[in-house]
């Protein structure tokens, strides 16, 4: 994904793990979102065509419909709220 604008980063609890968070996104709807902690990564994505998923095993699914749908709805309330808010995310490029 050449196209980031914004990568950001911040602080986040994952299966009740404090964990680190991650997201850049384009302008054409391309995202990358990623939680990680010494125990776990869970990664998704949007690359324009395929809407993905990558759970804590590192198994990578191609998501449809109502899944794929419920992916990029998601991103687009962390880009909104959480960034506009602020919320401790930091731009990473800072």
């Amino acid at each position: 994904m050449l196209c980031a604008i914004l990568p950001v980063i911040g602080k986040t609890t994952t299966w009740g793990m404090p964990s680190d968070w991650y997201m850049k996104w384009c302008m054409d709807g391309q995202f990358y979102e990623r939680y990680s902690n010494a125990e776990i990564t869970q990664e998704w994505g949007h690359d324009g065509k395929t809407t993905w998923y990558a759970d804590i095993a590192g198994r990578v699914l191609k998501l449809g419909m109502d899944e794929a749908e419920v992916l990029r709805f998601q991103n687009i309330i962390h880009r909104i709220v959480f960034l506009k808010r602020g919320c401790g995310m930091q731009n990473k490029e800072k």
